[in-house]
């Protein structure tokens, strides 16, 4: 119920500030596994992202610092976000990632993000 309030109130916020074209959500498949690629153009794309392609199960790599905030934390755990050490080879989040591929998640990575 957490997952459907969280992402419904962020939807809403979201519709509210932003035009967000959903015609091509339609052609997104309901079940994965499936990998999306995207550019990151700002703070807005992750909770876009999480909230429109609900309820379809997401896991994304998120820089490990987004997990100090206590709000943010809350937010990308509900998301089923992966925190990733920048600048290393961290290879515990993408096992972390190949472990919601080989459970049906679509896996979100944006190859621009810091």
């Amino acid at each position: 119920m957490r997952n459907f309030l969280v992402h419904w109130v962020i939807r809403f916020l979201l519709f509210c500030l932003c035009k967000i074209d959903r015609q091509e959500l339609k052609a997104v498949p309901k079940t994965g596994p499936m990998i999306v690629a995207g550019n990151h153009i700002n703070f807005l794309d992750a909770p876009i992202g999480a909230t429109y392609l609900y309820p379809r199960p997401i896991a994304a790599l998120v820089k490990k610092e987004t997990f100090d905030n206590p709000l943010f934390r809350f937010l990308f755990k509900t998301w089923g976000s992966i925190p990733v050490q920048r600048g290393t080879a961290d290879f515990h989040a993408l096992g972390q990632a190949v472990l919601a591929l080989e459970k049906g998640r679509f896996f979100v990575i944006a190859p621009e993000g810091t």
